[in-house]
């Protein structure tokens, strides 16, 4: 079929999106998420914005003042963390976009070709990879100011906004892949933990053979650095970094090199992940939507459960509900993608992002903000799993009002097994920065771990009452299954307004000088915080039921 025919298709898959989209509407149906799907959108645009001007205000006066060397450090950084967010940032923090290819648009009469690149398309146009693009074009702008090409600083950047999209893609569909799969996700684990032990071993063993080999003598150091250098300046941050500074002096040969190595990555993320997509997601797509409704979206995590715990001051409704809600995530795709890359982020950023901080802010020391601050990042990293705890029940919800039991204790009996996942995930974190040398003190891993708990608590508070307002139905092998707009917009809020708070009492012991004062102004808001969740138990279960039939017939729908 021609190209015409192509975009003729495309076109009207829009036009028939857009009707049931309208349909909807007239129903009452999906309003709220229209209204926080523009909200969320406006938000975010903003935040890039601001982002991109306080950028802006950084490189423009170096490139008036001619600081060639800043401009190019200033490149390649923000150019790399385009590539971080675009491709290892929605590993870990769940996107409110759709499935790449929903079972709705499988029906049309389109090759699995022509579906990949819809999927780029929807790509980029979400928000995820809208955001960095600001940041992007005042790269450019900085680069061609004076005497550059501006046509060939745009160029530049639409390479590698191209490639972010389709290593984007190519990383999310391949560790996907990996995880699926038993052996290979134990393998991609044990490369975790020895990435993880290099993090923490490696500048040990440099600095034990640098005393026994002085560097002057080091021929074998100085040919891997040379090596490092090497690749650092093959990687496509680095090229299109340095096409920018040739576009800016005008040296059109060294540009079109430049460019053409940026357009090589393009070219090779476009190949891997048309490969993933094509063997791999639609294969499993195909393979699950001729199992049947009951295989395909149920699944085995969905049997009784088979452990027996009892505990006896705990009712046996919240004990056996912790236990299947537990096993559910540690077999989703989502739990066991986290509780792999989380700690190899984290040891990440221990080993290089956290010992950077050396300075206090706002009545915490350098410590309280390394670790304060990455307790509070890993209770945020479930967002999905919190704002939705109902989503892998689908039409399972039903046994809640028909099974003996009640139903506050179901809820918390939801929650405590979130709970259990999220300290699992920071116990794992937690030794993870030990392996790599960071350092924590009693006190302040107390008060960090306090700070979490009050996270934890305060955060299942509100996800209880938006899951019962904004039901949406997740599938057990997706990472990309949509959430409510709306839903994680007040999740957002809620979190946003709760912050400040938990800074103060974390802030008490500068304000009175007493580092105890830390560890009681946090063991205070969590008490509050627990008597607000327990309190919101029984409300929160009353408008489960009278919310009975409309949350069983979001949750029976599935993907849109």
């Amino acid at each position: 079929m021609s190209g015409g025919g192509t975009v003729s298709q495309v076109l009207a898959i829009v036009w028939l999106r857009r009707r049931l989209l309208m349909n909807r509407l007239r129903r009452g149906e999906g309003v709220w998420d229209l209204v926080g799907t523009i909200l969320l959108g406006v938000l975010w645009g903003v935040v890039a914005v601001g982002a991109a001007i306080g950028l802006g205000a950084v490189m423009l006066p170096a490139a008036r003042a001619g600081d060639e060397s800043l401009l190019f450090k200033l490149q390649v950084g923000v150019i790399a963390a385009a590539f971080f967010a675009g491709t290892v940032l929605p590993l870990l923090v769940e996107k409110e976009t759709g499935e790449v290819v929903t079972e709705r648009l499988l029906v049309f009469p389109l090759t699995p070709a022509r579906l990949f690149w819809i999927a780029q398309a929807a790509l980029a146009l979400s928000v995820d990879h809208l955001f960095y693009l600001p940041a992007l074009l005042v790269v450019a702008a900085a680069a061609v100011l004076g005497a550059g090409s501006v046509s060939a600083g745009l160029a530049v950047v639409l390479a590698v906004w191209l490639g972010v999209l389709a290593w984007g893609q190519a990383v999310q569909l391949g560790t996907e892949v990996l995880l699926r799969g038993r052996r290979s996700r134990e393998a991609l684990a044990v490369v975790v933990l020895v990435l993880i032990l290099a993090m923490g071993m490696g500048p040990g063993l440099v600095g034990e053979y640098l005393d026994h080999h002085p560097l002057a003598d080091g021929a074998v150091l100085r040919q891997g650095v040379t090596a490092a250098l090497a690749v650092g300046r093959s990687l496509a941050p680095w090229q299109a970094a340095s096409a920018l500074q040739a576009a800016r002096t005008g040296e059109t040969g060294t540009w079109l090199i430049n460019l053409g190595g940026t357009t090589l990555w393009l070219m090779a993320g476009l190949l891997v992940s048309r490969w993933f997509f094509l063997r791999f997601y639609l294969g499993d797509r195909g393979r699950a939507k001729g199992a049947g409704p009951d295989r395909a979206v149920v699944g085995k995590s969905f049997r009784p459960v088979e452990w027996r715990l009892e505990v006896g001051w705990i009712p046996p409704e919240t004990v056996a509900n912790a236990v299947k809600d537990l096993r559910i995530i540690l077999r989703s795709l989502t739990g066991r993608m986290l509780l792999i890359l989380t700690p190899a982020i984290m040891g990440f950023m221990g080993w290089s992002v956290l010992a950077d901080i050396t300075e206090p802010y706002r009545g915490l020391g350098p410590d309280q903000l390394r670790f304060y601050g990455m307790f509070f990042s890993i209770s945020l990293i479930t967002q999905g799993l919190n704002n939705n705890i109902l989503a892998f029940e689908r039409g399972g919800v039903q046994g809640y009002f028909l099974l003996p039991g009640r139903l506050p204790w179901v809820l918390l009996g939801k929650n405590l097994g979130l709970w259990i996942y999220q300290f699992l995930i920071l116990a794992i974190c937690l030794v993870a920065i030990l392996i790599v040398g960071t350092r924590i003190e009693g006190m302040i891993l107390v008060t960090g771990s306090l700070v979490f708990i009050v996270m934890a608590v305060y955060r299942a508070l509100i996800g209880n009452l938006l899951s019962c307002l904004f039901p949406v139905p997740r599938t057990m092998s997706s990472r990309r299954t949509r959430q409510s707009a709306m839903g994680n917009l007040l999740s957002f809020v809620a979190v946003f307004l709760f912050l400040p708070l938990v800074w103060l009492c974390a802030a008490l012991p500068s304000l009175l000088g007493d580092p105890k004062w830390g560890l009681w102004g946090v063991s205070i808001l969590l008490a509050v915080t627990l008597g607000l969740y327990f309190a919101s138990l029984g409300p929160v279960a009353a408008l489960l039921s009278e919310r009975r039939e409309r949350i069983l017939m979001a949750l029976s729908k599935g993907d849109k």
